[in-house]
């Protein structure tokens, strides 16, 4: 049957048919193209839907935490190092009159400045009672000695006239000790004429011996370091890379070592103590006196 031969009504449902049919094929086409996607395609955006929805739900807070990677020089540590202390670090003189009565100006060497005015320095260049100072630009502050020990340390104190506050000194506290190991880091800083930093490390520790009534006695163990340094840097300051005070260097005979300031402290605590008994017997007998 040829199409010009078909009523209105076979060509109605001849339309209907063809779009049934095409409608149909289309839907089928679809379908396989969906099967053939990918598979992650729908995951990743519903992950992506879930993360921008998170961020702008009303109250909810998120921390977010950043590890930025900051690379320090040892050449950095040893200048902030040099900058903490710098301040601690004093030149001790002598002002010595001859018979003629003419006053000559030596240097004594490098001391560590502490709390309450106290110094600390070789007692090979300071052993004893003397017109010892130190300079504060034009201003001489005048040094009281105290004592030596059986180290061969010699402590020193400002005068009791002068005003603590006034001194353009930064006093270094030494009540904790930091733990000194072989391989750290050595920073040595030296007052003796002008301030100079020297550098190397902790090399071995031996024991320093004394002779008393009781035999041989070990008081401390020396903190070696391989560093070369001359007699005059003797009194010089030992500190480690975090700026901690570590020791004060003795050089004796080519032998360069640290005294730990864990020795140095309980002797300026026992100096101290002595002071505040003397204070206190001195006290007591104006008050005698008085009555």
């Amino acid at each position: 049957m040829k199409i010009e031969d078909l009523t209105k009504q076979q060509i109605v449902l001849l339309c209907f048919l063809v779009a049934f049919v095409s409608s149909t094929a289309s839907a089928i086409v679809v379908v396989r193209l969906m099967e053939q996607a990918p598979v992650t395609s729908s995951p990743t955006i519903n992950r992506v839907i879930e993360r921008t929805v998170q961020q702008v739900v009303p109250g909810e807070t998120r921390e977010i935490t950043r590890v930025n990677t900051v690379v320090v020089k040892e050449e950095d540590l040893v200048v902030e190092a040099i900058e903490e202390n710098n301040k601690s670090v004093v030149l001790v003189k002598e002002a010595i009159t001859n018979e003629l009565g003419v006053e000559t100006q030596i240097i004594n060497g490098t001391g560590l400045y502490l709390d309450g005015g106290y110094i600390v320095a070789d007692g090979r260049a300071i052993s004893g009672p003397g017109n010892y100072y130190l300079e504060s630009g034009e201003v001489k502050i005048a040094l009281n000695f105290v004592s030596k020990d059986k180290s061969g340390l010699s402590f020193l104190k400002i005068d009791d006239s002068i005003n603590l506050e006034e001194v353009n000194f930064k006093p270094k506290s030494i009540q904790e000790s930091p733990e000194i190991k072989v391989g750290q880091s050595a920073i040595v800083l030296s007052g003796n004429p002008g301030l100079a930093a020297f550098t190397g490390l902790i090399s071995s520790f031996s024991p320093f011996k004394i002779l008393s009534e009781a035999g041989e006695q070990e008081i401390f163990s020396k903190v070696h370091i391989n560093i070369d340094l001359a007699q005059s840097h003797s009194g010089s300051v030992l500190v480690n890379s975090d700026g901690d005070v570590s020791g004060v260097v003795m050089v004796r005979d080519g032998e360069v070592y640290g005294v730990p300031v864990r020795y140095i402290r309980e002797n300026l605590d026992s100096i101290k103590g002595e002071d505040v008994a003397e204070n206190l017997s001195a006290s007591a007998g104006e008050a005698i006196l008085e009555g």
